[in-house]
């Protein structure tokens, strides 16, 4: 069954994500409306029912992105962002990781392999047992939907994501 908990330190929010890490559940990124795109990390924590708002320095805003939780990282690829440069939305097809031990962000990352278009609306996935997530369709723009595949390798050394020229994006051709 459903319990209600009343929020009071967390705006409405649509298009963002979340994960479990630890006994927090942590609220990242989406819109509050047509026009804010939230850069803002929410806590919840279900032992305490508590919300904890986090304000963290370079938090790439975004929505309709996609984010997975791997060891003490949290993942995100993708989705829609405001360029200060264009003065207009994009969709990008990066990777920014967040680690949630020290709460600092590690951003636009360079992976090889396979080029993997911009994307938003997509989804990943982490498999725990290849170490490795797979990407699903999404968006391209406004017009075209996709439905290629892509599996990503994670490698890690001292429980630290290593980002080597190894790690690559593969296409997956069969389904």
């Amino acid at each position: 069954y459903w319990t209600y908990h009343t929020v009071s330190k967390v705006p409405a929010l649509i298009f963002h994500s979340a994960i479990l890490y630890n006994d927090c559940i942590i609220i990242y990124g989406g819109r509050t409306n047509p026009y804010t795109i939230n850069a803002t990390l929410y806590l919840y924590n279900i032992n305490t029912n508590q919300w904890q708002e986090k304000k963290i320095k370079n938090t790439p805003a975004r929505y309709r992105h996609s984010c997975v939780h791997y060891k003490h990282y949290m993942l995100i690829f993708g989705g829609i962002g405001y360029s200060k440069s264009s003065n207009s939305l994009v969709v990008y097809n990066d990777l920014c990781v967040l680690n949630l031990k020290t709460m600092t962000w590690i951003n636009n990352i360079s992976i090889g392999g396979d080029y993997v278009s911009a994307r938003h609306s997509h989804a990943t996935v982490y498999v725990p047992h290849e170490k490795s997530i797979y990407l699903y369709g999404g968006r391209h723009n406004s017009e075209l939907s996709s439905v290629d595949t892509y599996v990503y390798q994670l490698s890690l050394k001292d429980d630290v994501i290593q980002w080597t020229s190894e790690l690559t994006w593969k296409k997956l051709t069969k389904y």
